[in-house]
């Protein structure tokens, strides 16, 4: 008697889903760490460290899943040929739309208390997000593969790290210290879901080859 094979189709699902989300889970970290870092003098750091807070945490927040989102759906949607529904990826890309609204307006808000190299990796991050449109049309119209595109929004993330690594600016060296570790601790996770969804995606594919 054949032994039922057993089904596959729920461990490349959880695999894409947590490439998906791996990023938003850690993100309060990195926020930590630049809300603790925009300070310009040691004497207004708790009244800079809250306002900022306040000010940035959700929308960035928000900004650093939809990304992930938008990318792993758009990732899988050209590594299956189109296969998958495109509702799904211009779902994602109407989410992005708000968040990078949010976003920069909430940073544009605490510009002024950006270091001089923070306030030039806040304009480079700017840019790659108005890079979102070409990366968009390209991935409709087949000019990036797969692999491309996961790495066009990748280059829009790594933008967002730069600019948190320039904005940390504090007298503490204990803080500075603690706020560098927060930023390559989480973006080690960035790091990390890339891979997996990765692999994620590849197990789409051949499931549905």
């Amino acid at each position: 008697m054949a032994i039922p094979s057993r089904p596959t189709r729920s461990r490349p699902i959880r695999l894409t889903l947590i490439g998906m989300f791996a990023v938003p889970l850690i993100s309060l970290i990195v926020l930590w760490g630049f809300a603790a870092g925009v300070t310009v003098r040691s004497a207004i750091i708790d009244h800079n460290y809250n306002t900022t807070s306040r000010r940035i945490d959700l929308p960035v927040e928000a900004l650093s899943a939809d990304l992930a989102t938008e990318r792993a759906q758009s990732y899988v949607w050209l590594i299956t040929e189109r296969a998958t529904p495109e509702t799904a990826v211009q779902a994602s890309r109407v989410q992005t739309n708000g968040a990078v609204k949010a976003s920069l307006a909430a940073l544009d808000s605490v510009r002024h208390w950006l270091n001089p190299a923070a306030g030039s990796s806040l304009e480079a991050l700017t840019a790659q997000l108005d890079s979102l449109g070409k990366i968009r049309s390209q991935v409709d119209s087949g000019a990036l593969s797969a692999p491309a595109a996961f790495q066009a929004y990748n280059t829009i993330l790594d933008a967002q790290y730069h600019f948190f690594d320039t904005a940390v600016q504090v007298n503490d060296s204990g803080l500075f210290q603690a706020s560098i570790a927060s930023i390559e601790t989480a973006n080690s996770v960035e790091i990390f879901g890339r891979e997996v969804g990765l692999v994620g995606g590849t197990a789409i594919r051949h499931r549905k080859a």
